[in-house]
């Protein structure tokens, strides 16, 4: 194995081992966050993310995970290195100019490599006035991101004068959210406090801490999954220890884990599940959430 040396090297690991848990919160039917936005735009982050939504088998489907660009390292992404394979292979017979939505019979390469492109999710951040003013996350598909986006723009300079709240309704491919100004009733001393003390920017570095991101080989059992043959793109069939039932409980228990750990903002870092499933230490993830995000964005994507 190689390794890199010198001081660097070490500087760049112990910043990557400070980087500090998630601050991502996954919100149920009618549950309501009370929150002061933050600052000079600083409530909202995008970044590009993959997944896959089977309408027909869930099983199949594939939740939201952090593109390997938002990286910056040069990292490679097996679902854009399928996206753009499918893409070419279809552009040898599927003119997308000529393509008449209803009358031309869809490419069915064309459609897949659509559907694994990267698309932009949103992190939008607040200061939890029920917690003390302490960041939290919410992970956003752009359907949703823009509504919101829209909704604190509308609002002009009195985000900075009052407390909102953030409130998610319905459940599945059903939710929604929104936000309003917090006019109901002052404030308590301790969420005035709070907000008083939490009226600032918030920090990137938060925002970096909640991208989750999918390993190589996970990314390629995905693809299999999917129906992709990965070793059209040089790639071996990736091993599978475990039968699909088993695979997909230990999937589930580890998701559960993962939300537990971010609602009660825990620093320990989640278990493995049977290997089956491997975040970062600092990232989570929950299968509503993502589920309801991922069949979002696919009916957003143009035929």
């Amino acid at each position: 194995m190689t390794r890199k040396l010198g001081a660097d090297a070490f500087e760049a690991a112990v910043n990557e081992e400070e980087k500090g848990p998630s601050a991502k919160k996954f919100l149920k039917d009618g549950e309501t966050l009370l929150v002061c936005i933050p600052q000079n735009g600083t409530y909202a982050m995008p970044y590009k993310a993959h997944s896959f939504y089977n309408e027909v088998d869930n099983n199949k489907s594939v939740n939201p995970f952090a593109c390997d660009s938002e990286k910056n390292d040069g990292s490679t992404d097996v679902f854009d290195e399928a996206a753009a394979y499918l893409l070419a292979e279809a552009g040898k017979r599927f003119n997308r100019d000529t393509f008449v939505k209803g009358v031309t019979p869809p490419d069915p390469d064309y459609l897949l490599g659509r559907k694994l492109e990267a698309s932009t999710r949103g992190l939008f951040g607040f200061f939890d006035l029920n917690d003390g003013g302490k960041e939290v996350v919410i992970d956003l598909a752009s359907k949703h991101g823009k509504k919101i986006t829209a909704l604190i723009k509308k609002q002009g300079n009195i985000i900075n004068q009052y407390a909102f709240e953030f409130t998610k309704t319905g459940s599945s491919s059903g939710s929604d959210y929104s936000i309003s100004a917090y006019l109901s009733e002052p404030l308590t001393p301790a969420q005035q406090k709070a907000f008083d003390e939490s009226n600032k920017e918030f920090n990137v570095q938060t925002y970096e801490n909640s991208l989750f991101f999918k390993s190589k080989d996970y990314q390629l059992k995905d693809l299999v999954k999917i129906g992709f043959d990965v070793t059209k793109l040089g790639y071996k069939l990736p091993a599978t220890n475990v039968s699909s039932d088993t695979q997909a409980a230990a999937e589930g228990n580890a998701h559960e884990s993962a939300k537990h750990l971010a609602q009660v903002h825990d620093n320990q870092s989640m278990a493995h599940a049977n290997d089956a499933y491997t975040p970062q230490p600092h990232e989570t993830m929950s299968v509503e959430e993502q589920a309801m995000s991922e069949a979002v964005e696919q009916q957003e994507r143009p035929a």
